[in-house]
């Protein structure tokens, strides 16, 4: 098993859903039962003994998150300061100097909350196999994802059957990514530009049949809440 010593909180967007309360605070920093959800994923990440680095980006009202993070007084946490808009992929890309290329990165959204009983995280990254896959996600399944309403097809984002994936263009899907996925930063040397999103990977890989190639996944166990508009705050808050 590799050990991952390494991962990313994806902090930089404007959580538009959420306005006009993110219009003065990024999503990252909304607090569920007084506490911003990006220290949810620390603490949890903090739990990992072989993480030794926490990066975590910021760009839209960078100043708040990166103020947040220094207050934390964790000496694991990097700060990535964003100069303009490059969505997740750019935003691995812009730190790749603060990346180690040849060790698996740990990704996490800053904006996703979960409860479990044991790791998720843990989880993840002992399904990790660098011969089997570049990507290892993680999903629920649509129903089981707590205030998740779907994608613009009204599913989720792919099927998974035993452990082959498939993503279809035109269909509603089983499965949700919730936010977490393991990755081979070499894949970043493939980037398309300076300004993309970590789905141009996922929509990449797929073959023939909707079969997804190269990208793996596990269904994970834990409680997740999609916290995607200010009324979600308050039902998130009922269930914890």
């Amino acid at each position: 098993m590799t050990k991952i010593t390494q991962a990313f909180i994806f902090a930089a967007g404007r959580g538009e859903r959420m306005r006009p309360l993110t219009d003065s605070l990024p999503k990252p920093l909304v607090k569920i039962k007084n506490k911003a959800i990006i220290d949810y994923a620390i603490e949890k990440l903090d739990r990992i003994p072989s993480i030794k680095k926490i990066i975590v980006n910021g760009f839209y009202l960078a100043e708040q998150i990166e103020e947040h993070i220094k207050k934390l007084n964790n000496p694991k946490i990097i700060f990535s300061r964003e100069v303009e808009k490059v969505e997740t992929g750019g935003g691995l890309v812009f730190a790749s100097d603060l990346i180690d290329l040849n060790q698996p990165l740990l990704t996490v959204n800053g904006d996703v909350l979960w409860q479990e009983k044991n790791s998720d995280l843990g989880l993840l990254c002992n399904a990790w196999d660098s011969e089997e896959c570049d990507i290892l996600l993680g999903l629920k399944k649509v129903e089981d994802y707590v205030g998740y309403e779907g994608n613009i097809r009204g599913g989720g984002d792919f099927d998974l059957v035993g452990d082959q994936l498939y993503r279809f263009a035109d269909s509603a899907m089983s499965h949700a990514f919730v936010g977490l996925q393991i990755l081979n930063p070499k894949i970043l040397k493939h980037a398309p530009e300076k300004c993309f999103s970590m789905s141009y990977f996922y929509k990449s890989a797929v073959g023939e049949g909707g079969l997804v190639h190269r990208i793996k996944a596990v269904e994970l166990a834990g409680k997740y809440f999609h916290i995607g508009t200010v009324e979600a705050i308050k039902s998130t808050e009922n269930q914890l």
